[in-house]
């Protein structure tokens, strides 16, 4: 990684509450805080108790499953105090590259999250917890992603490439109506909300990579996150009436039934 892109990273703070152990290495005094930021240049924290400037410390916390960092070591930089205690920054020294690397991986999946179209409601919470339930799907240029007449449960985000919506199942593309082109940040596949067969197929137009939802996860996001799940579902509805206003009506009748459009535009105006 570059000086300036690496800068860039330590400035990408992205903003979460999450439990932190705090360890001063002089004397091995142990204590606990409470993230209030994190970036791989350091951590923003607030504690009970006062952390004198210069203090080196190792501080363990976890982001989310799978992504635990224990005893990174950090210098307190700045503190100030407020009506319940201190907050403090701390700024990692020498961390390891595999833990920059985590901490980077992070950092990127918030912003490729809240990055998507008309996505920026998203917290940096949400947009944690949103990637940690969307796979990361690679396809390569001309392969079926979902084919006509067959079940698909899942929706999907364009994080890099092209998918056409075509309306003949066959992977000669020159031989296939392309009825739409999904670019870059765009959403497609809401048609799975409605279950069913699909009415079209997508085809990687140029090698891609997606972001995959299952119905399923979606389904039980409801049950651990209500207001997350609420949004994301408006935003779905919003995308697939867009999609069906910006359709020749003719083409809109062959892929989306007539109950299924009277649904989308009754419940969203754009």
């Amino acid at each position: 990684m570059k000086l300036s892109e690496n800068r860039k990273y330590e400035r990408a703070a992205i903003t979460l509450s999450r439990d932190v152990k705090i360890t001063e290495l002089s004397s091995g005094r142990k204590m606990k805080g409470r993230m209030t930021s994190v970036s791989i240049g350091g951590i923003g924290i607030t504690t009970e108790v006062f952390l004198p400037l210069g203090m080196k410390t190792a501080v363990s916390f976890k982001i989310r499953e799978g992504s635990n960092f224990n005893g990174l070591i950090a210098k307190v930089i700045n503190v100030k105090s407020f009506s319940e205690g201190f907050a403090a920054g701390l700024e990692f020294i020498g961390l390891a590259p595999e833990d920059s690397r985590r901490l980077k991986t992070v950092v990127d999946d918030v912003s490729v999250m809240r990055g998507l179209k008309n996505f920026e409601f998203l917290t940096h919470e949400e947009a944690i917890v949103l990637r940690g339930i969307c796979k990361e799907m690679y396809f390569k240029k001309h392969e079926i992603i979902y084919t006509e007449g067959r079940e698909n449960n899942y929706f999907y985000a364009v994080a890099k490439g092209k998918v056409s919506i075509t309306k003949k199942s066959n992977i000669e593309i020159k031989k296939v109506e392309v009825l739409e082109l999904i670019r870059e940040r765009e959403l497609f596949g809401e048609m799975a909300l409605f279950k069913g067969k699909s009415a079209a197929t997508a085809i990687a137009y140029t090698d891609c990579v997606l972001f995959r939802l299952s119905i399923e996860d979606f389904n039980n996001l409801y049950k651990t996150d209500y207001d997350l799940a609420t949004k994301l579902l408006v935003e779905l509805i919003r995308s697939l009436s867009r999609r069906i206003k910006s359709m020749n009506q003719e083409i809109v009748d062959t892929v989306y039934p007539g109950s299924v459009q009277a649904l989308v535009l009754k419940t969203v105006k754009i």
